[in-house]
């Protein structure tokens, strides 16, 4: 085998291993929503704090499937990437807004820790 296909095959096992822990990582997600108690202050940040905690899979996974950029990509593969640029996009800016919503409830619960510091 050449050098150039012993990449490509690194790279096709470098993408299929990252869409495989994409994939394990939104039935991961998706598991920590089950079942919602959207008004359980508890629940929203035991359910935040546990997002933030498996962040480092689905990042890995896409660093994993971006991977060598358009090298012999397929057309359902590019729509595909699309997509995922998109749920990636949102998914960023959700959080933020979840760290922020995270803080107010923090301020709610423990308001003596932020005016006195230990």
């Amino acid at each position: 085998m050449s050098g150039s296909q012993e990449q490509g095959l690194s790279i096709y096992r470098l993408r299929l291993v990252g869409y495989g822990l994409l994939l394990f990582a939104l039935i991961d997600t998706l598991l920590v929503f089950y079942p919602p108690q959207f008004t359980n202050a508890a629940w929203e940040l035991q359910t935040m704090g546990a997002v933030v905690e498996r962040l480092p899979v689905p990042l890995l996974g896409l660093v994993m499937v971006f991977f060598g950029e358009d090298y012999e990509r397929n057309a359902l593969e590019n729509i595909f990437l699309k997509i995922v640029y998109w749920f990636s996009l949102f998914q960023g800016s959700s959080l933020i807004k979840e760290l922020l919503y995270w803080r107010r409830l923090y301020t709610r619960f423990y308001p003596s820790r932020l005016s006195n510091p230990p």
